[in-house]
């Protein structure tokens, strides 16, 4: 005879129910999910996420018995919602916490933020108490991506600006950190080359041809190098993803620049056999009821029903 699972203690609790119930969209053009989307960059999918996240924080500040510390994403919607003053000190503190959750920055220094990640800590293991699983990864990240990254982000007019990624050059400092004998080398190299050309005038462009050749195709294989160099050091992927989870057909565009969505398109038909493989090589639609995915309905379209 099987036990039946007791469901995590938040799932059973009125206030979660009061909480889960709070509508803090509304009817509004722009509604809160809406904005929290525009205003950090997210997809509104993942917007919505963060806000059912905020709601398991306020949860947690009321229940848990400790400080809490929100991730960066969560504490954006925290931010967002206080500019709601009638739904944040109304509805939610008035109505459904029925006292006053305040939003207490940090003082700064190193103390302030040993302080934090411990509580961020406490706040994730309170997660797991609470509702029987681990908070997600891309919105409740490490305590170093957390706390490493949160204080670089400002507000960028896209109208005025361009942003482009900052090449990942982790590690660059470990790896010039050559043994004393490597820079010995490279430093009397360097003497040598110098020594060669203290005969010729210092502006290359007064050298001979066979002189002048020499540095250009010396300078040329040294700037291709490290051209190289750089570009295997900002390729490849990151050391943690903290974004949203990309569906499959947005990971065959970025693999191969789009080409493979139809070739990808047929194989998914195919596997959900939606589609049949002729013996004459032709493809014919094997149900009447169209895919829902988006480019799997546009290939799906294009198949002529026999």
């Amino acid at each position: 005879m099987s036990t039946p699972l007791t469901p995590p203690p938040a799932l059973q609790s009125a206030l979660w129910a009061r909480l889960a119930a709070l509508d803090l969209d509304g009817q509004a053009t722009l509604s809160f999910s809406h904005r929290l989307a525009r205003d950090n960059g997210w997809p509104l999918a993942f917007a919505r996420r963060v806000v059912l996240e905020y709601k398991k924080f306020v949860y947690l500040a009321a229940t848990c018995g400790h400080p809490v510390t929100p991730s960066d994403e969560v504490d954006q919607a925290w931010h967002l919602h206080l500019v709601y003053t009638r739904s944040y000190w109304d509805e939610l503190c008035g109505q459904v916490l029925g006292f006053a959750l305040h939003h207490g920055p940090t003082k700064g220094g190193s103390t302030e933020g040993h302080k934090f990640r411990d509580w961020y800590a406490a706040t994730k293991q309170s997660y797991q108490a609470a509702f029987g699983e681990a908070p997600p990864a891309d919105i409740w990240p490490a305590a170093a991506v957390r706390f490493g990254e949160a204080p670089h982000f400002q507000r960028v007019n896209l109208r005025r600006h361009w942003l482009l990624p900052r090449p990942a050059m982790r590690g660059l400092r470990r790896r010039l950190a050559l043994p004393n004998w490597r820079w010995a080398l490279a430093l009397g190299a360097a003497l040598v080359l110098v020594s060669c050309t203290a005969r010729t005038p210092l502006n290359p462009f007064d050298w001979y041809g066979p002189e002048f050749l020499r540095l250009f195709w010396s300078v040329y294989a040294v700037v291709l190098a490290l051209a190289l160099w750089l570009r295997a050091q900002g390729s490849g992927p990151q050391e943690s993803y903290t974004g949203p989870l990309l569906s499959t057909y947005e990971v065959v565009r970025l693999a191969n620049r789009g080409n493979n969505l139809p070739d990808s398109a047929l194989a998914a038909l195919a596997h959900s056999q939606q589609i049949e493989l002729m013996p004459d090589q032709k493809i014919r639609r094997a149900t009447t009821t169209p895919p829902t995915e988006h480019y799997e309905r546009a290939v799906w379209n294009l198949i002529v029903e026999h």
